[in-house]
């Protein structure tokens, strides 16, 4: 059975997590949960390139980074009561 293969960029993967209040925003959101949900099924495959998984390596990275300068911050402040 032939499955059609895609290549989707980053922008495709980051989608889901931007603001969804926009029906732009909301429709390639669910149109990019739809194309992963049939990858799983089985009825698509998706290929990947060094590229795309370095892009992702550093979005994580950096989403990591911030997190643990927020932690930061929030031990740093005193509790006053």
């Amino acid at each position: 059975m032939y499955k059609p293969r895609l290549y989707l960029d980053s922008c495709c993967f980051n989608r889901p997590f931007d603001d969804l209040s926009y029906d732009k925003v909301r429709f390639e959101c669910e149109a990019v949960l739809d194309i992963l949900s049939n990858c799983v099924a089985g009825m698509l495959d998706v290929f990947r390139s060094d590229v795309l998984t370095d892009e992702l390596c550093r979005i994580t990275r950096f989403i990591l980074q911030v997190q643990s300068m927020v932690m930061q911050l929030f031990f740093s402040l005193q509790i006053t009561g």
